[in-house]
């Protein structure tokens, strides 16, 4: 092999490596709760929030204990969409505590000053229901008791919730590093290309 080629091989390899070191910091990792609604005058018995979070970067503001800000969260009540931005307060905090027991809570409020509060704690008996402060946990949230979950609206309207239930989409790379990926691919195509392309000359 060429030592050009060699190289080229080498710069793709290097492209295609970093894309897959980076894409999980890169990645935004998104989770879908759905659950009951109380009457309220939007006419709708469920809901749906999407979640999603630019990396896993937490707050460790406590021993067994980790608090998440999500980037984004759209609340769906029927034809109605609630939209919450990144704020500080807005967040997803996991407690892992055998004593006191494992509990999952999202806390969210907008600009039109509508806030979003879901809390879920094991039970008391069976207190340790997952091990560590993963954000993962979300998905554990219906396996949990919940009780003063709710949404209320600017206008003071109370909608209860209930029934919730959480599942986690995959990890999707950003475009920076689905372009990088790409790269490193054509890269690596182009210097198998060349390489054939030689074989063929010499033969």
């Amino acid at each position: 092999m060429k030592l050009s080629t060699l190289k080229t091989s080498l710069i793709g390899a290097a492209a295609l490596a970093s894309a897959f070191f980076t894409g999980t910091a890169n990645a935004s990792t998104t989770f879908e709760l759905t659950g009951d609604a109380a009457m309220n005058s939007f006419g709708a018995t469920s809901f749906t929030a999407s979640l999603s979070f630019d990396d896993e970067v937490a707050d460790d503001s406590a021993p067994g204990q980790e608090t998440f800000e999500f980037s984004s969260l759209t609340f769906t009540l029927g034809t109605e969409v609630f939209n919450f931005g990144a704020d500080i307060f807005n967040a997803v905090t996991i407690v892992d505590d055998n004593d006191l027991g494992d509990s999952v809570t999202v806390d969210a409020s907008n600009l039109d000053f509508d806030t979003l509060f879901i809390f879920g704690i094991a039970d008391f008996f069976n207190p340790d229901v997952f091990t560590g402060t993963n954000l993962t946990n979300v998905t554990n949230i219906g396996s949990l008791d919940q009780f003063s979950s709710s949404f209320t609206t600017a206008s003071g309207e109370f909608i209860e919730l209930s029934n919730i239930q959480a599942s986690s989409v995959s990890a999707i790379p950003e475009p920076a590093t689905w372009l990088m990926m790409i790269f490193g691919f054509g890269i690596v195509g182009l210097a198998r290309k060349s390489r054939v392309k030689t074989a063929t000359t010499t033969a």
